[in-house]
C-alpha cells in the first residue's frame, strides 16, 4: 500500500510539471510580429532586430497650412545646397589634383571639344582652389600643352564665332544636299582651323589667368626648361603682334621669379 501511494503522488507531481509547461492562455496577438513589421527588418540583419518605420510624407503635411509646406520645402533645399558645399569645400583638396592632371590629359587630346574641357577644368580648378592644386598640372607639362595649342592656332586671332560641332553642322547645311565632295571638304577645314583658333585664344587667356596667381607662376618658374619654352613660343612667326607681347611679358616674370634674372632663359 506503501508502494502504491507513493505512485500516485508521482502521478500527480507528473501531471502538475506537465500542466506549468503548457501556457493556460496563448500570447497577445500584438506580440506576434506581423507579416508587414517582418518585412520591415532593416539591412542591419535580424540579430540587432532593428525596425526602419517609414512615414508618409502625407502624413507629414497633412497638418500644416501652404506657407508652412513650401517653408519646409526651401528649408530642405537651402540645407541640401549647405552640406554639397560643405561636403565639396574639404573633398576638393583630395581631387583637386586629380581633376588638374585629368585637365592636362584633355589637352593633349587632338579633339577640340575635349581641349575646351581641359581648358574649362583647369581654370575650374584654378578658380576654386589653391596654388598648390596646380602643381600636378605644371608637373605633366601642363603650361607647355597650353603653349602648344596656342602656336598651333596661331593665338587664337582672327576667331570666328562658328567652331566645334556647331561649325560642323552649319558646314554641312551649307552644302546644301550637292555632294560636291571638293566644296564640302574646303568648308569642313575651314571649320576645323576656326575651332582650332577658338582653342588658341581660350587657352591664351588660361595661360594669362594662371600666371597672374603668385603661386602658380612660381610653380611655373621652377620647372625646368619652361622659362625659354616659353620665349621659344613668344618667337613663332605664326604668332600676332599681340601675343607674342604677352608671351614675352611672361618669359620676363618668369626670369624675375625664378632669380632676378639670374635663372634660365
Amino acid at each position: 500500500h506503501g508502494q502504491g501511494g507513493a505512485g500516485g503522488a508521482l502521478l500527480q507531481f507528473a501531471r502538475g510539471r506537465a500542466c506549468a509547461s503548457t501556457p493556460s492562455h496563448p500570447p497577445p496577438s500584438s506580440s506576434l510580429p506581423s507579416s508587414s513589421a517582418a518585412s520591415s527588418i532593416g539591412g542591419a540583419g535580424e540579430n540587432t532586430k532593428e525596425f526602419f518605420v517609414r512615414v508618409p510624407e502625407a502624413e507629414l503635411t497633412s497638418g500644416m497650412h501652404a506657407d508652412q509646406s513650401d517653408m519646409r520645402d526651401r528649408l530642405i533645399t537651402l540645407l541640401s545646397i549647405l552640406v554639397a558645399l560643405y561636403v565639396g569645400f574639404f573633398t576638393l583638396p583630395l581631387i583637386g589634383g586629380n581633376l588638374a592632371g585629368g585637365a592636362v590629359k584633355m589637352l593633349k587630346s587632338n579633339d577640340t571639344f575635349f581641349q575646351k574641357s581641359g581648358l574649362a577644368r583647369l581654370r575650374m580648378v584654378h578658380a576654386y582652389g589653391q596654388a598648390s592644386y596646380m602643381a600636378p598640372a605644371v608637373e605633366q607639362a601642363g603650361v607647355e600643352s597650353l603653349l602648344k595649342l596656342i602656336v598651333s592656332g596661331g593665338g587664337g586671332a582672327g576667331v570666328s564665332p562658328v567652331s566645334g560641332t556647331r561649325g560642323a553642322s552649319k558646314v554641312m547645311r551649307g552644302t546644301g544636299g550637292s555632294g560636291d565632295a571638293a566644296v564640302l571638304r574646303d568648308r569642313l577645314l575651314t571649320a576645323r582651323e576656326t575651332a582650332t583658333r577658338e582653342v588658341a585664344g581660350e587657352a591664351l587667356q588660361c595661360l594669362m589667368t594662371l600666371a597672374a596667381a603668385e603661386g602658380v607662376l612660381g610653380l611655373m618658374a621652377a620647372r625646368k626648361g619652361l622659362p625659354g619654352a616659353v620665349l621659344e613660343a613668344a618667337r613663332n612667326s605664326g604668332l600676332d603682334a599681340a601675343t607674342k607681347d604677352q608671351l614675352n611679358g611672361l618669359h620676363a616674370k618668369l626670369v624675375v621669379k625664378h632669380g632676378g634674372g639670374g635663372g634660365e632663359q
